[in-house]
């Protein structure tokens, strides 16, 4: 697709870029103010006589050197400011994984594969900002999107340890309840087949694990962290006096994309906020289907949930609207963050199995609910990620 950049200025380090990128195979028209570049196929040499004539043409290294596998570029012309040196951008593409070669005026480099590195890139006249942008780039293109292993596996460590340590206070929370409850009364900890200092070691455990692994994502993760484990610990408690208990429910889920964005990035945005309300939304519609199961019990034992509040048939008409409202924000994300056909694909196969479930319910009432709730909700998320994952490595 274009790369539509709109109040571009009219200076000559400008137009020389734009010669740059003709030169190397892309496409690029420019009109009042407006430039739109197409770069399907690019080659990955670009010589003297185009780069010459600004200094940040070396720019152009880090892109083709991700995208092509390899680059030669001559050394840039100067500048008015001085002799500044592109020694850091060379020693950053090394750290990558690079092989990289000065000779006969032209900078190569090769790389089969780039993998991730911490880089000082401080020289002796401070730090180099456009040798940082070179590198990043490089790295994030020859990644497509996907995290480095250590940054996943601290992600999916903290995910055991926050899921692990949630369902284990909620079962201590929940213990007298679920012991009268004929739907939960065969569990491990209302049969005593665990106590509950045995649940609490393993709840502190998963919890010290979810911070630990926070902690070996960055700074806002950890910041964020003891946040996100006050809402998972108080969760359990607000079936005890609100209806809107599924909706913190989804709270605690909707942190899980904001979560690993965040881990990923450092950053609080639109996108990742845009997913946490859809997954919100998803969550809480499902568990209002999930409350149906205990209509009777939660009334009798003084519970609160939607179900109670507004029956069986209001119960799953909210679930209905919370549903419609996911997809809702599911099909924005797509202009949010460029997703593509095959993201949409997932979408609408999400759309489906949403529309199976809750037509199973309509048609056939509570005892159809397993099937309703366990098999569409599991297809649906593992189909909606596989198509989202897609989209992102192949588009």
């Amino acid at each position: 697709e274009p790369c539509i950049i709109r109040r571009v200025p009219d200076l000559s380090d400008t137009h020389y870029m734009l010669q740059i990128l003709m030169h190397l195979g892309a496409q690029v028209e420019r009109a009042s103010g407006t430039v739109s570049v197409t770069a399907d196929k690019v080659q990955s040499v670009a010589p003297y006589d185009v780069v010459r004539k600004m200094r940040a043409s070396v720019c152009v290294l880090g892109p083709l050197l991700g995208r092509c596998k390899e680059a030669t570029v001559s050394m840039p012309g100067g500048c008015v400011i001085g002799d500044r040196p592109i020694d850091l951008h060379l020693k950053g593409f090394e750290a990558l994984g690079a092989a990289v070669r000065v000779e006969a005026g032209n900078v190569k480099v090769f790389a089969p594969k780039l993998t991730g590195a911490v880089i000082n890139l401080r020289g002796k006249f401070g730090p180099t900002v456009l040798g940082t942008d070179n590198v990043m780039m490089a790295a994030v293109l020859a990644a497509r999107g996907i995290p480095s292993f250590p940054t996943l596996f601290w992600i999916l460590l903290a995910m055991i340890g926050a899921r692990s340590g949630a369902m284990a206070v909620n079962r201590l929370v929940d213990q007298e309840f679920d012991a009268r409850n004929p739907r939960t009364r065969e569990r491990a900890l209302p049969k005593g087949l665990v106590g509950r200092g045995e649940v609490t070691v393993f709840a502190v455990g998963s919890f010290v694990l979810f911070l630990f692994a926070a902690s070996r994502l960055n700074p806002l993760c950890l910041k964020l962290a003891p946040f996100a484990m006050a809402i998972l610990i108080v969760y359990p408690y607000t079936k005890r006096f609100t209806f809107l208990s599924h909706l913190i429910l989804g709270l605690s889920l909707a942190m899980a994309p904001l979560g690993a964005w965040i881990a990923v990035t450092g950053r609080v945005e639109t996108t990742p906020a845009m997913l946490g309300l859809a997954v919100l939304l998803w969550v809480a519609g499902f568990d209002i289907l999930y409350a149906l199961a205990d209509i009777d019990f939660d009334r009798t034992a003084g519970l609160y949930s939607v179900p109670v509040r507004f029956g069986a048939a209001g119960g799953m008409a909210i679930s209905r609207v919370l549903h419609a409202l996911t997809l809702a924000l599911l099909f924005l994300l797509i202009p949010l963050s460029g997703l593509g056909y095959l993201y949409l694909t997932g979408v609408i196969l999400a759309s489906a199995l949403l529309l199976y479930e809750h037509l199973l319910l309509i048609r056939y009432g509570l005892k159809r609910l397993d099937a309703a709730f366990f098999t569409a909700n599991g297809i649906l998320s593992i189909a909606l990620f596989c198509f989202t994952l897609l989209d992102t490595l192949l588009l």
